[in-house]
């Protein structure tokens, strides 16, 4: 619900709050779909070593998306989802887990987030 106040008008405005979550992801979804990672580095991990691209798929895309990975990524993704792979590595509590925080510490892109929401489960 959204009150607006204009001197002694007030409205109230009924907002469904399940069509705006829907919303919101939609735009989200829209926005990861744009976003494209730097050629030179993995897209989940920062390495810069051995650099080629995968098609990946994620609950944060709207479909298939190729992105820049390092063999090791790559390895994982080609038979996994983002979410898999990054759920994977947490419950390892591999170094490679680690790298893969570090590097998707102030960034604002689709797998920084989802990074952080693994990280909270």
């Amino acid at each position: 619900m959204i009150l607006q106040e204009n001197d002694d008008l007030r409205t109230t405005i009924e907002v469904n709050a399940g069509e705006y979550l829907r919303e919101i992801e939609k735009i989200c979804m829209e926005q990861a779909d744009r976003h494209s990672f730097p050629t030179h580095e993995c897209a989940v991990c920062g390495s810069s070593e051995n650099i080629g691209s995968v098609e990946v798929n994620s609950m944060k895309l709207q479909g298939p998306r190729k992105i820049p990975v390092c063999n090791e990524c790559r390895s994982y993704l080609e038979s996994s989802s983002v979410e898999d792979l990054l759920r994977s590595l947490k419950k390892r509590g591999s170094f490679q887990w680690t790298m893969v925080v570090a590097h998707n510490i102030r960034k604002t892109n689709w797998i920084s987030r989802l990074t952080f929401e693994v990280m909270r489960e």
